[in-house]
Parts: C-alpha cells; sequence; structure tokens
C-alpha cells in the first residue's frame, strides 16, 4: 500500500502535496475519530454542507432583553401566556444564564438528515456535526424568547428541538427547550429528556445559530 501511495504522490504539484501534508496532520491530530468520520461522509457525498454560509436563517430573534428567571415568567404573565411546570422549571435552574447585553441572533433550522445522519443521530453527535459544519449552539434563553417572539411561519404539527447545553430539572433529568406548533396552530414552549445518548430520528430538526464571523 505505501508503494502504491509513494507512486501516486511523485505525480502530484506542490499545491496538491500541501493539500496532503495538511490532511496527514489533522487527521494524526484527530483523537476522537471525528474528523476521520466527516471525510468518509464527504466521499461518500453524505455531507450536504460544510459552512455555515450555505444554511439559510430561519429566524432572526432579540436575546439579553430579560434578565432574570423571574422576570421571564411575569413576561408570559404579562401576555397571558401559560408556562409549563417544566419550563418554569429549567428557568430557574442555576444553570440558565441570559446574555448581558441585548443582541440578534439568527436561527438556523436543520434536520438531522441535512446534517449527514439518514438514520437519526444521538444529541450528542448531531450537535458536534452541527458545530464541524460551521453552527453554534443556543444559549438556553433562545427557547423562551423564540416563543415569545414566534407569531407565526411554524408549520402546524411541527416542533424544533433548541440545540443547547441540557440542565438538570429538579428531577435530575437532563432537558433542553422545545417549541411546538399543534394542528390547530397553537405554540407551545416545552421541554424533552435529553442527555448525550437521547436517540432523534432522521426528520428530528434543531435550531443552532449562525456563526458569527
Amino acid at each position: 500500500m505505501l508503494r502504491n501511495v509513494l507512486a501516486e504522490l511523485v505525480k502530484v504539484g506542490d499545491e496538491v502535496l500541501g493539500l496532503i501534508y495538511d490532511f496527514l496532520r489533522k487527521l494524526n491530530a484527530d483523537k476522537t475519530g471525528e474528523f476521520l468520520k466527516m471525510f468518509k461522509l464527504f466521499l461518500r457525498d453524505e455531507v450536504v454542507a460544510k459552512t455555515s454560509e450555505v444554511w439559510k436563517t430561519w429566524k432572526i430573534i432579540k436575546i439579553g432583553t430579560i434578565y432574570t428567571a423571574e422576570a421571564f415568567c411575569q413576561v408570559f404573565k404579562n401576555e397571558g401566556l401559560d408556562m409549563d411546570r417544566m419550563v418554569k422549571d429549567i428557568i430557574h435552574s442555576p444553570a440558565f444564564r441570559v446574555s448581558g447585553t441585548e443582541q440578534d441572533v439568527e436561527l438556523v433550522n436543520v434536520s438531522n438528515e441535512q446534517l449527514g445522519f439518514k438514520d437519526g443521530a444521538y444529541y450528542m453527535d448531531t450537535c458536534k456535526r452541527a458545530l464541524m459544519l460551521g453552527l453554534d449552539m443556543c444559549p438556553a434563553e433562545v427557547g423562551p424568547q423564540l416563543y415569545l417572539q414566534l407569531k407565526e411561519d411554524m408549520p402546524s404539527g411541527t416542533s424544533v428541538v433548541v440545540a443547547m447545553e441540557a440542565m438538570l430539572d429538579s428531577e435530575n433529568y437532563l432537558k433542553v427547550f422545545t417549541v411546538n406548533c399543534d394542528v390547530r396552530g397553537e405554540l407551545y414552549l416545552l421541554t424533552c429528556i435529553c442527555h448525550p445518548h437521547s436517540k432523534f430520528f432522521a426528520h428530528r430538526r434543531f435550531l443552532f445559530l449562525r456563526r458569527k464571523p
């Protein structure tokens, strides 16, 4: 095998040799095997996107406008919105943090299949793949902020998982936020159990942030 590789290497120019050298360095530094896995997917044309440039922005929302868990609860009450008990549990978690400054964030709505997982994937693999493809995890406040700001444009009978760091609820279950639209077109902010090895179908959709330059 080595003899055949060397025979091919002498046929290519310096530019290609440089790329091969970079590839080998990257491969040798890949302790988790994720880079090799992605390269194999690329060779099979299963990776549909490589940078955040190709992802379409689904929604732009503001974060950093509500500063505490109590304030979120009050805004829900003022808007006449019921807050699910599990949502309230997560919002009052010590791990729940909000942005210190008001800012716009671009949300990307992507399925496991679009990330290259045709047979579904574990949550941790979904997140790793999205990060590798140029997206970022959402801060937890994206869940309630999206629910408050999303007035329409979500098809009936659909839901999205907010790709965030899962938080322990009062019963020690790891949870993330989901935003759901029932068959009547009513929106709900809910949670779902989501530990690293939670398996999601290929069609399941997740919200990530478009990575800022």
